[in-house]
C-alpha cells in the first residue's frame, strides 16, 4: 500500500521497491553475479547495457571489489602525503575494506545458506577495469591504482559475454 507525505507525494510502503527492482532483473545476470560473489578471485569479461550506455569489464566477485577498492582508496591516501601517519592509514583503510569483502562473501556462500541464514538478495554488481564506448572509440583510464566499478544489476538492460577492445 502507498503512503503519502503531509505534502501529498506518494511513496511506496516499504519493501515494495526492493521487490519491484528484483523483479525487473535478469535472472541470468543474477546467477552470474551470485557464482562470482561465491569465489574469492574468480572474474568473467562482460559487455552491460546501461541506460544506453555500452561498457564491458571484468566481472568480479562483492570480495574481490572490496578488496580492490581498499587497494584504490590506501593508494589515495599514501600519494596524498608520505608520512608514516598516511602509510599507517593507508594500511588500516585497505585492511578494513578486505575485512568487509570477506564478510560479504560469507553471506553468499553455500554454508551461509546451510546455517539457515540465507543468502541476500543480489542488488549491485562489479567490474574491474571498466571500458565505456563513447562513440566508436573504447574508453578507459590508465590509472596506476585498481579501478572498480559498482552498479544497480536492476538499471543493466542487457549482457553478452566478451569484451571491448579498442
Amino acid at each position: 500500500m502507498a503512503r503519502s507525505d503531509a505534502a501529498g507525494s506518494r511513496e511506496a510502503a516499504p519493501g515494495l521497491e526492493q521487490e519491484r527492482e528484483a523483479a525487473r532483473q535478469d535472472w541470468l545476470l543474477e546467477e552470474l553475479v551470485s557464482v562470482m560473489n561465491q569465489s574469492a578471485d574468480s572474474s568473467l569479461s562482460i559487455v552491460l547495457t546501461v541506460k544506453g550506455v555500452v561498457m564491458s569489464g571484468m566481472l568480479i566477485g562483492v570480495r574481490q571489489y572490496f578488496e580492490l577498492l581498499g587497494r584504490s582508496l590506501g593508494e589515495g591516501f599514501r600519494h596524498a602525503s608520505q608520512s608514516d601517519t598516511s602509510a599507517d592509514d593507508a594500511s588500516q583503510v585497505e585492511q578494513t575494506y578486505a575485512k568487509i569483502g570477506r564478510v560479504a562473501q560469507a553471506a553468499f556462500t553455500d554454508e551461509s545458506n546451510e546455517r539457515g541464514q540465507g543468502r541476500p538478495q543480489i542488488r549491485f554488481l562489479h567490474l574491474k577495469d571498466p571500458r565505456i564506448l563513447v562513440g566508436d572509440q573504447v574508453s578507459h583510464l590508465n590509472s596506476p591504482i585498481p579501478l572498480v566499478w559498482r552498479g544497480k544489476l536492476s538499471e543493466v538492460d542487457g549482457f553478452m559475454l566478451g569484451n571491448l577492445t579498442g
